[in-house]
């Protein structure tokens, strides 16, 4: 994220389920809660049919049955949390066997300014503290930490790293700093993967029903950047940051000799002066969302041969700032928006 955000952190915007028709255009269904602080997630557990989870960037996540936030938290971590600008707690996923061993993740900003993944447990619908599990800790820098995670089709955690405001480490295969990496959470000893690098900020994504990843990478100076990592192969694609921004050449000397670089699939230029900063949603009903934290608009697409078609500007805005798209248990998409409210979308 850029500094120029200032206080901003992330909000969520998403759509709901229903019996409307595939291509259908996306709406605010209803205002779901209010009085959030900060949020910056929502998503829900495998195996449960009424419960959201709100993460809030100040360390806590939030649990949110019908139109009521329970009084307990599911985690308090706002001892271990730094919370400054764009620091904070970015993230939760439930393992996919959640039901059953009741594992989850988050990813935030430690006290030590590294970026941590840890795994708790819980029991009774609380955490259990004791249980805490490092999975990842890195030392970034003073921004851009990314805070992407989601399972994938093969059942491994997949987590976006930002560049640290190191943008030069986003080209360096020997660094986290800007790469998707790929985690066997089930072998505590096998050796996290790189599976793709050049990138800035890769604040969120989403895997669609062909196992391809739809990353949003936010931008510097002019451009955003949507990107689409394909089934992983035998060599990790480079996205291009620090060398591009979007489509667009930079001005640091080209090495030698110039890697390949894979281009995003859509990018959109900042609005004059103004901040700007891509939010990937989810895959519904087979079109690809996204939005801009400052801007408030919802697009989408669909994804055919690589290439985005049908692309269309949703009918409403979310006030406040759009943050991050989650999904709810019925497969409803639901939004968060950074003045604390959640919102369920409709199509």
């Amino acid at each position: 994220m850029r500094a120029r955000l200032v206080t901003v952190f992330l909000g969520a915007l998403v759509v709901a389920g229903g019996a409307a028709g595939a291509g259908a255009p996306l709406r605010v269904s209803r205002l779901v809660v209010a009085g959030l602080v900060q949020p910056s997630d929502v998503t829900a557990a495998p195996g449960e049919k009424r419960r959201l989870y709100v993460v809030e960037q100040r360390g806590l996540i939030r649990i949110v049955v019908g139109e009521r936030v329970l009084p307990h938290p599911f985690l308090d971590l706002r001892r271990q949390v730094k919370t400054s600008l764009l620091q904070g707690l970015f993230s939760l996923v439930f393992h996919p066997r959640y039901a059953r061993d009741q594992r989850f993740y988050v990813d935030y900003v430690a006290r030590d300014g590294h970026l941590q993944i840890v795994e708790f447990r819980a029991r009774g619908g609380r955490t259990l503290p004791a249980s805490a599990r490092t999975v990842y800790d890195v030392a970034l820098g003073s921004d851009h930490y990314g805070g992407a995670m989601a399972f994938g089709p093969d059942g491994a955690l997949y987590i976006g790293i930002g560049d640290g405001n190191v943008a030069a480490d986003a080209q360096n295969p020997d660094s986290p700093r800007g790469k998707i990496m790929r985690f066997d959470v089930d072998d505590p000893d096998a050796t996290p993967q790189v599976v793709a690098l050049g990138f800035r900020n890769p604040w969120r994504f989403a895997f669609d029903a062909r196992g391809g990843l739809f990353i949003g990478d936010v931008g510097a100076n002019v451009w955003e950047e949507l990107d689409y990592l394909a089934t992983r192969g035998d060599v990790a694609p480079n996205f291009g940051w620090n060398l591009y921004e979007g489509r667009h050449r930079t001005r640091v000397p080209a090495p030698a000799p110039m890697p390949s670089v894979t281009p995003p699939i859509a990018t959109y230029r900042h609005p004059g002066k103004r901040c700007a900063a891509v939010v990937a949603g989810p895959v519904y009903r087979a079109r690809y969302y996204y939005g801009d934290l400052c801007d408030y608009w919802v697009a989408s697409f669909r994804l055919r041969n690589g290439r985005p078609v049908d692309r269309r500007r949703e009918r409403f805005i979310v006030p406040g700032g759009i943050v991050s798209f989650g999904q709810g248990p019925d497969g409803a998409v639901y939004a968060v928006a950074l003045t604390g409210k959640l919102y369920r979308l409709t199509g």
